[in-house]
């Protein structure tokens, strides 16, 4: 039972993901849109990320806004800044 302990860290425990560059991080940070892993393995295309609904603002990198009208309002509520200018288009006219 406590070998396993010394062997050398390619595994992760039970409530840790393994990235594809053997780093393991929490499985909560899996699919959270922030690149954990540092090779965006715990961001990949099967995350299924849910859909904005219409009262929502999508951000570029598939998170959500709570509210449509955070965009262009000067404050940058997606981490990747695609909700103002000049990445979101919708913000031509101030």
């Amino acid at each position: 039972m406590g070998e396993d302990k010394i062997a050398p860290n390619n595994t992760c425990d039970e409530n840790a993901f393994m990235c594809r560059n053997k780093v393991c991080i929490p499985k909560q940070f899996v699919c959270d849109h922030d690149d954990d892993c540092g090779d965006g393995s715990d961001e990949s295309l099967q995350c299924g990320y849910r859909q904005c609904n219409t009262e929502e603002f999508s951000c570029a990198d598939g998170r959500c806004l709570l509210n449509s009208q955070w965009q262009c309002d000067g404050d940058f509520d997606c981490p990747d800044h695609s909700d103002e200018a000049p990445l979101n288009p919708k913000c031509k006219s101030a």
